[in-house]
């Protein structure tokens, strides 16, 4: 009889450390989601430090509005969308101070509503990248990703 107690309390501690690991690996995975969330001001300025050198931009205007910065991706891949609008002229001259718009590479595709599409070789070791600029409208989307 005691052979059958001594089993049954060395199974219920390998169940309890076995509850006890999951447990901890939650709560850990918790910690980083909180701790570690993407929109959390110093990770959302390493990621426009990113999305800047790779789709090869120069310093974003002091007048800019309405700035947007979005991340996507995983462990294998990572995109950075940008969206902000300003007075008409002074979003032009930005868009023309970009070195990536001036590149020999870089292809312009005219866009439905009077829009720019200008794709070209991303830096930083991304695999694209892109500005769509609607110059009546002042506004400014850009788009890259590494892969």
């Amino acid at each position: 009889m005691a052979h059958g107690r001594k089993r049954s309390c060395l199974g219920g501690m390998l169940l309890g450390a076995f509850f006890m690991a999951v447990l901890a690996a939650i709560l850990v995975w918790m910690a980083g989601d909180i701790l570690f969330e993407p929109r959390r001001p110093m990770h959302m300025a390493s990621a426009k430090a990113s999305a800047w050198n790779w789709a090869r931009l120069p310093a974003l205007l002091a007048k800019a509005q309405g700035i947007h910065l979005t991340t996507d991706g995983s462990v294998f891949s990572r995109s950075f969308r940008v969206t902000f609008f300003g007075a008409p002229a002074d979003i032009a001259a930005w868009v023309k101070s970009c070195p990536g718009v001036g590149d020999p590479d870089c292809k312009k595709e005219p866009l439905e509503g009077g829009g720019m599409r200008y794709v070209y070789p991303a830096g930083g070791g991304a695999a694209y990248a892109e500005i769509v600029h609607f110059p009546a409208r002042g506004t400014v989307e850009i788009y890259t990703y590494w892969s």
